[in-house]
């Protein structure tokens, strides 16, 4: 998914793991460097952008 980074505002893309009504749970592709909700915490719904798709 694509969603704003809830430190700086900026665009991420992040795999969401948890969803609730209010809240997502979400992890970068490299779980031992990547900065994602362990680091920063659940992100609001209305943070997520989109989703995206790569086909080749």
């Amino acid at each position: 998914m694509v969603l704003k980074h809830p430190g700086n505002g900026i665009e991420i893309v992040k795999r969401i793991e948890k969803i609730d009504k209010s809240m997502t749970f979400v992890f970068g592709d490299n779980r031992d460097c990547s900065e994602d909700s362990r680091k920063f915490g659940e992100v609001p719904v209305g943070d997520v952008i989109g989703r995206m798709v790569l086909k080749v």
